[in-house]
């Protein structure tokens, strides 16, 4: 069964019992909030993207 779906994730949540394609939307939805949310100026935020860009440079 390893590797049968093109997607593990989906696998995963399909396992724990969500309703992949409900979901899906609102995922979707809640992506969109993210990429909103990670333009905004945040310490938190900031900090992890230092940290990557140094590990990045590395």
């Amino acid at each position: 069964g390893a590797g049968s779906s093109p997607d593990p994730m989906l696998a995963l949540l399909k396992t724990i019992g969500i309703d992949v394609d409900t979901q899906l939307k609102d995922m979707a939805i809640a992506s969109q909030f993210e990429v909103m949310a990670s333009d905004m100026p945040m310490i938190d935020t900031v900090g992890v993207v230092e940290s990557s860009d140094m590990l990045l440079a590395a």
